[in-house]
This record gives C-alpha cells, structure tokens and sequence, in this order.
C-alpha cells in the first residue's frame, strides 16, 4: 500500500496543485484520506516577495550612502598611523575574483592587509563588497567575519534592509540572541507588519526556537513565540514552504512536549505537515528546483508518515528527497542548517536513532 506521503503527492499533482500566489490560498484537492479544519490565514492583498531561505538573501542594493553609521554619531576615527584609503585601491576586484574561486584562506590574507589590518581602524570599501563577502563568510560558517563584513556595509549605507536582514541573521549564528532582537526592532519599528516579511519572521521564529532549546525544552512561551512567527510567514506568502515546514516541525515539539501523547502525536504530525506538502508541489510546479525545497520535500515525507507501522516508506522518499538535494547547489551552512531539521523530526516523532545515518549515509550526501 502505497504511504500517506505517496498519496497525497500523486493526489495533490492530479489535481493540478495551483499556485497558491495565484488563488490566495493553498489548493487541496477533496479526496484527501483526511483534511484539517483550517490552513494558512488569508494572503493580505498586494505583492509578495518570495522567502529567501538562510544562504540565498536579497540582491544588496546598488548606489546611495548614508554616511552616518548605525546607531548615529560620527564615523569611527581613524589612528593617525592607518593606512590611507586610497591603499585600497584595487582591492574590489581582487576579493571579487578570490571569491569566484574560492580561495579561502587568500581572501582573509588580503582582508588583513588592506581594509581589516591589526591595530588600524577598518576602511570601508564599497557597499556591495562587503555584502558579498559577508554572505560567502555566512556560506563558510565563518560568523565573526560575516559579522566585520556586514558592519563595514552598513557603514555605508545603514538603512539597508537587506544588510539589516543579513546582520539579524549572522547574530543569531553566533548566538546573540538580544542583538538579534535589536536588529529586528529596527527593521519593524516603523512598521510592526513587517514582522510577517518571510525573511524577517524567520529570523525571530529560529530565535525564539534556539531560546526554548536552550531551556531544555521547557519554555512553553519560547516556543509558542516561535510557533507565531513561522505562522505569520505562512500567512504573509502562501507559497512559502520553508516557513511552513519550521511551523509545522514546532507544532510536533509543541504536541510532543506540552500537549497529545504518543499515539496522537503522529496523526496531528501528519495534520500539520498535510499543509506544507502543496505549497511544495506548487513551487515545484513554477520551476523551483532548489536544494531547500528537496529539504523540505525530505522532512514532510516523515512528518506525514510518522503514523506507519513500518518506517521503511517514509524514509525512502526522504532519502530519494535528501538525494536529490545533495545535487542542488548549497553551502555548508545551509547543509547543516537542513540536517538540524531532519534531526529534530526524527527526534520528535520517535523514529529509529539510526534513521538518520540511513538517510544520509550514500556518497552523494557525504559529499556536501
């Protein structure tokens, strides 16, 4: 008999799985073996950008300084012995050209050398250098470098939102959480909605997650926080399956740790993940081909099959799922941020300890 995960796929594409940008709302087909008494609220009017998962951000803009840093005041002094701006000069196309290549250990040479020297005040370069640079720190999981990048940019130019957004995020890499928090006020302060921006309430939702983590799983608040923000993601863009299988991964922790026992944890799993499964076959259906939607493709086979006596379907499609995202460019940060999810629903829907080593252990995942 075929699994519920394989059910609702070939359901789901018989029915033509609409845009749920298109309808307003995520299409499910009425012959489901169940469906749940509500979804996602409403998509407010009005264009959505799409979520740009951890890794992928927004294009930093091009032209336009501020020229007062974060946080006001006057640009930092410079020591009278530091080097001149203009020792700078061609340094833009170096980085540029070590980045495309990859050279490491290079870039943090001449990153010391010019603009980061030892004892000398750092020298902005140019705006878009910095982001760039900040985004293949974050790609290394080299975070307090990501974090002089991300500075040096927004010294240039500090109501980016797009550097604000990948500043929240390098802070919660490394776990300052209450920098984070303060990044995020700015960018809603003057407008709370903002909250519901898939990047941003991402950003708040993994905060709040990492905080009930680090309760031992005890702060109820915590996660109901985050629970809150992957919801508003869901609802601020309906095509938004990477906040939905976060929510939908948390509503399991939730039941799990605070609500139904054992035996209906894994029907409100499938519940839960009963949502997330059409926004990916309608992503996929307008040419998302990503290694974040195989990811999440692999999570929602073992959200919605967790009920199965025997576990041997779902983790084969996750598998054939991981497989095919192992194939899809990724950085390193992004591989272990997707694993950490595939961690936490095997974790909470109780499957075998070594389910994870079954799904990840072929050459084409131990190559990432």
């Amino acid at each position: 008999m075929a699994s519920l995960f394989e059910q609702l796929r070939n359901s789901l594409q018989a029915f033509g799985a609409r845009s749920p940008r298109a309808s307003g709302a995520t299409p499910l087909p009425p012959d489901l073996p169940f469906a749940p008494q509500s979804g996602p609220g409403p998509v407010p009017p009005g264009p959505h950008p799409p979520v740009s998962p951890p890794g992928n951000g927004t294009p930093p803009p091009t032209g336009g300084t501020q020229p007062t840093p974060p946080g006001g005041g006057n640009p930092p002094p410079t020591s009278p012995n530091a080097p001149d701006v203009q020792t700078t000069e061609g340094i833009d196309p170096t980085l540029r050209e070590l980045m495309r290549t990859d050279s490491y250990t290079q870039i943090l040479s001449e990153r010391s050398a010019t603009y980061l020297r030892p004892n000398y005040a750092p020298i902005p370069v140019n705006f878009d250098l910095h982001y760039r640079l900040c985004n293949y720190f974050l790609d290394h999981t080299n975070y307090s470098a990501a974090l002089e990048e991300i500075n040096l940019a927004l010294h240039l130019n500090n109501r980016s939102d797009p550097a604000l957004m990948r500043k929240c995020l390098v802070l919660v890499s490394l776990k300052q959480y209450a920098d984070a928090s303060a990044v995020v006020d700015q960018l809603t302060a003057e407008d709370p909605a903002r909250q519901a921006n898939p990047d941003i309430a991402g950003n708040i939702g993994r905060i709040h997650r990492e905080l009930w983590e680090q309760s031992s799983e005890q702060d109820t608040q915590e996660l109901q926080q985050a629970i809150d923000a992957y919801k508003a993601a869901m609802d601020g863009d309906a095509s938004s399956y990477y906040a939905g299988v976060n929510w939908a991964e948390l509503m399991v922790a939730m039941d799990k740790h605070h609500g139904s026992g054992p035996e209906n944890l894994k029907l409100y799993a499938a519940a839960h993940f009963i949502l997330v499964l059409p926004r990916c076959l309608a992503a996929q259906q307008h040419g998302d081909n990503s290694f974040w939607l195989y990811t999440t493709l692999g999570e929602t086979a073992l959200g919605l099959n967790g009920q199965d006596k025997d576990p041997r379907g779902a983790v084969e499609h996750a598998k054939a799922e991981y497989r095919q995202a192992a194939t899809r460019p990724h950085s390193r940060r992004e591989w272990l941020s997707a694993m950490g999810g595939l961690q936490r629903i095997i974790t909470y829907l109780g499957y075998p300890a070594d389910i994870m080593q079954t799904i990840t252990s072929y050459d084409s995942l131990n190559a990432s």
